[in-house]
């Protein structure tokens, strides 16, 4: 999935004569603590709740924060991983979304992204799911699945986590089988470490009821996403 499939149409740009007080206005209404700023189709910079903030002046518009924006953009054509990732090394709430010849084509929140990952079909489909846990050097998603197809099991869809000042990472698996205990053995059998495992009916239906929590959360507090 692009990032142009994902575009949130809640999000209008700010412009440069528009007021802080109005942009504070419209982050408080959408939910969001950052803001694009547009004129004629160029995107200009991206600014925050605490640009405004921290600028001690009465009168203020958007063009005077412009010298505090963050040029934080992402291509139209760029994947769904790399949309995620940039949400979290920069902490944003709204992420422009430009063409290549850097034209604003819209912006994605983070509750688009959320309600984006809840719904796939990864995330609804049954199945166990295994986390394993090894040094970031011995991760090979190859050998793991290989390890998994020998069991006649396949991998839905896998992503890894990072822990600051480590080494090592968890690399979360969704599986299309309920059956895991062949599975979990040969991983062992080969060295790597399961920090958790859900195969049995009351793990995935607490699992399932998380799921359905979340997207009525999602229906309730951001329907403009669905």
């Amino acid at each position: 999935m692009q990032a142009k499939e994902i575009i949130s149409s809640s999000i209008l740009p700010l412009k440069l004569k528009d007021s802080a007080d109005i942009a504070l206005k419209i982050m408080q209404d959408l939910h969001v603590y950052n803001l694009p700023v547009v004129e004629k189709n160029k995107f200009l910079g991206l600014i925050s709740e605490n640009d405004i903030m921290n600028m001690k002046k009465d009168k203020l518009f958007v063009k005077d924060l412009l010298k505090t924006s963050e040029d934080i953009y992402i291509f139209e054509d760029q994947h769904l991983f790399n949309i995620v990732d940039y949400f979290d090394k920069h902490s944003l709430s709204v992420l422009p979304v430009l063409s290549r010849s850097k034209k604003y084509i819209g912006s994605i929140t983070s509750s688009k992204i959320l309600f984006t990952l809840a719904k796939s079909s990864a995330v609804r489909n049954n199945g166990g799911i295994i986390v394993l846990e090894m040094n970031e050097k011995d991760y090979s998603l190859s050998k793991i699945s290989s390890i998994t197809e020998s069991n006649n099991i396949n991998i839905l869809s896998s992503y890894i986590t990072s822990f600051n000042e480590s080494k090592n990472i968890e690399v979360t698996l969704k599986l299309n089988s309920h059956n895991l205990d062949r599975l979990l053995k040969d991983f062992e059998r080969f060295n790597y470490h399961v920090s958790a495992s859900f195969n049995k009916e009351n793990d995935l239906s607490n699992i399932e009821e998380r799921y359905d929590s979340l997207m009525r959360y999602l229906n309730t507090w951001c329907p403009s996403e669905n």
